[in-house]
């Protein structure tokens, strides 16, 4: 009987992936090919980001990201356009301004 496995890694997108043991019960996977490690419970919330960075920062195409993943263009149009980046706020630090009155007098000439 052969098993099949089902799970890709989330950096590089390959199928030579091994099970690397169990950390705080959420089994780990190992890829053989980019020596990256990850957890299967965050995979799922990763990808898209990982997708939309890759086709943003890295500016990878929408041909070149499925030819990657192993998946569609319109399953990658789909997650880069559902990814919702979150939302940065600005919190300005106070600033004291000190102005000298001399400059504010008049013009000799």
């Amino acid at each position: 009987m052969t098993v099949k496995n089902t799970k890709s890694c989330i950096n590089c997108g390959s199928k030579s992936v091994i099970k690397k043991g169990k950390q705080r019960g959420i089994i780990r996977y190992f890829c053989t090919e980019c020596k990256q490690s990850f957890s299967s419970k965050r995979r799922l919330n990763k990808l898209p980001e990982i997708i939309f960075k890759k086709y943003i920062l890295r500016r990878q195409v929408f041909k070149h990201l499925a030819q990657d993943y192993n998946r569609s263009i319109p399953w990658i149009r789909d997650k880069i356009f559902a990814y919702e980046p979150p939302e940065q706020t600005y919190n300005p630090r106070p600033v004291v301004i000190v102005c000298d009155a001399t400059f504010y007098g008049k013009k000799k000439g």
